[in-house]
């Protein structure tokens, strides 16, 4: 892999623990502004680790589809766990949530879910800077 590409994975790597951090420093009980934050912190946070995933499928061979398939590829290749894979899919519904308000928000189910989401990107960030050190 090119440094080009390896500092790409870097950027958005930096950008969700920046991101995750903003958001513990936000909690537990965020104003209106400060939620509005955390909420764009939170989706763009787990939107840059879907495309990190992504990213792994392309430089390892594969060909991404969608932020579900791609979690699939990953547990097919027994690159992540089961557990794993079924956060990082919450992740990913809690992301669309977010993004769509769907039936609007529940802002205490948010603010109760980021322990878990914090604990899923950091899980499979760590096992893409063994993929980058392997490569």
């Amino acid at each position: 892999m090119d440094s080009e590409r390896k500092s790409r994975y870097i950027e958005k790597i930096k950008y969700v623990s920046e991101s995750l951090i903003i958001v513990d420093k936000l909690l537990p009980n965020p104003n209106e502004i400060e939620t509005s934050a955390l909420y764009y912190r939170l989706l763009t946070a787990i939107e840059s680790v879907m495309d990190i995933i992504a990213m792994s499928i392309r430089d390892s061979g594969g060909i991404p589809k969608g932020d579900k398939s791609n979690i699939q590829h990953l547990l097919n290749e027994k690159r992540i766990e089961v557990s794993l894979s079924a956060h990082l899919l919450k992740c990913n519904g809690l992301r669309n949530v977010l993004v769509h308000q769907y039936n609007g928000i529940d802002r205490e189910i948010v603010l109760r879910s980021v322990p878990d989401v914090r604990k899923s990107l950091t899980d499979l960030i760590d096992i893409i800077e063994e993929f980058l050190n392997e490569a």
